[in-house]
């Protein structure tokens, strides 16, 4: 074990305050030491590493049949102009768009195909176009795929249609084109305004760029803009952060999402251009998160869980006060029902109580579908356990509190996090305190039967 320093040890003694739900919250930095541990976030359960390549297509495809409608689609666009050193998503950087062309066609293809086995046009409740930078592709080109969905699903004028764009590569011309098509929900990527913190990440962004394009797209009549920021880069302070805090709402987003920056460089090679040395300490990122929460709510943002915030006017924020919030691949949804068809590279689909996940490399991705085959290579079936364990992982996230009477789990544990005020125990229910809040992925980890050591590839809980 690592011996204290004077440093490590006054930090011991440490409170941070934040405020949640209206309420003063102290946070003693033992809780932050002790919680501090590769824990999930759950947007699925079990989670992905669980996952067997022994999921076979043919289950795949006898699940697809019975998937409900209203669906979900999900379309994977995995190319980005260049590479972020921060980023763990499934992305490939390349600046040769011929690429794109190819990809395209057989992103087409796929839709198609998997359309075929649904035997019938479903009704859709949302799309959500992720990356990588799907902005990659040129206006035309995210025409064309549209187009595709448009051709084998019901599709109306009233869902939420909503798209990732890298606003350094999205133009006016973009941004036309999708509001056309029906997308009315923006997600920009900001990360972080400091040009010390860009430098270090290797993503040169000038507010200047987001301001047009918000300014722009609001002017299209987008009803939704997102912003994703990130807390615990390289090079970052807590005055840094509230800086570019204040510069992003005065843009006033509707939503805003604070990721704790994973720092997994064993996992990610592109991590391995950031030295750990220039990462904040636990404790100035802990505190950095703390003031974000504050400062959020001080002008309005009411915070929904983990790292979401959303404006009372949202749609968000009215599904988690009427306790009809769902969480999933994207994060925290308003909607409900319906399973999750995902196209493209490394894509993920939920349907009918099983998970599938493409192939994770493009030449494979393009054999396989042209092939005329289904691209899953892995996936699960949820056992009976599993349904109700993610119930329980679902109702903390969602909800703050869950009944527990049908999971097996270790009551010392629940007794433990009764005793550091996480939790308040009820008969057969669990509350998530305000403090709790801050550390439900914790709480939630001691529901899942499947987390060991060798998980060691999730984000640290702090």
């Amino acid at each position: 074990m690592r011996k204290l320093s004077g440093g490590d040890r006054s930090a011991l003694f440490m409170i941070f305050r934040t405020i949640i739900d209206g309420e003063t919250v102290k946070i003693p930095y033992d809780l932050v030491t002790k919680y501090d541990r590769p824990v999930p976030r759950y947007t699925s359960y079990p989670t992905i590493p669980t996952w067997s390549p022994q999921f076979n297509k043919e289950e795949y495809k006898r699940t697809v049949s019975f998937a409900r409608a209203p669906i979900s689609l999900y379309i994977h666009i995995p190319f980005c102009e260049r590479h972020c050193a921060f980023c763990g998503c499934q992305t490939m950087a390349t600046p040769r768009h011929d690429v794109a062309v190819e990809y395209v066609d057989v992103l087409q293809k796929e839709i198609l195909t998997v359309s075929g086995i649904l035997g019938k046009k479903r009704d859709v409740a949302s799309v959500h176009f992720g990356g990588g930078t799907p902005t990659y592709l040129s206006p035309s080109e995210l025409e064309a795929v549209y187009a595709s969905l448009n051709s084998t699903f019901n599709i109306s004028d009233d869902i939420e249609a909503s798209i990732e764009i890298d606003p350094r590569v999205t133009s006016t011309e973009h941004l036309k084109a999708l509001r056309g098509l029906g997308f009315n929900r923006l997600s920009l990527g900001v990360q972080d305004f400091s040009e010390r913190v860009q430098r270090a990440i290797g993503r040169i962004e000038p507010p200047d760029i987001v301001r047009k394009v918000v300014c722009e797209a609001r002017g299209l009549g987008f009803r939704g803009v997102n912003v994703d920021l990130i807390y615990g880069l390289p090079r970052q302070t807590g005055d840094s952060f509230l800086k570019t805090l204040d510069e992003v709402m005065a843009l006033s987003p509707d939503r805003l999402a604070c990721f704790n920056f994973a720092y997994l460089p064993s996992i990610l090679k592109g991590q391995r251009n950031i030295s750990g040395e220039d990462l904040p300490t636990r404790e100035v990122k802990f505190g950095i998160f703390c003031s974000a929460i504050e400062r959020f709510q001080e002008r309005g943002y009411k915070f929904i869980g983990i790292d979401h915030f959303a404006k009372e006017s949202d749609a968000l924020f009215t599904a988690h006060k009427k306790k009809r919030l769902t969480r999933g691949f994207q994060g925290y949804s308003s909607l409900r029902g319906g399973d999750l068809l995902g196209f493209g590279l490394s894509a993920i689909s939920e349907i009918s109580g099983c998970y599938a996940q493409n192939v994770k490399k493009l030449a494979d991705y393009f054999k396989i579908v042209r092939s005329g085959e289904i691209a899953v290579d892995r996936g699960w079936q949820l056992t009976e356990d599993d349904r109700v364990r993610k119930k329980v992982i679902q109702d903390l996230f969602c909800d703050s509190e869950a009944d527990v009477s049908a999971v097996r789990v270790d009551r010392d544990k629940l007794l433990e996090f009764a005793d550091d005020r996480l939790i308040e125990i009820d008969g057969k229910k669990i509350k998530i305190t305000p403090l709790g809040r801050l550390f439900v992925r914790n709480i939630a980890a001691e529901f899942d039967a499947y987390l060991d050591a060798k998980n060691a590839g999730f984000s640290r809980g702090v």
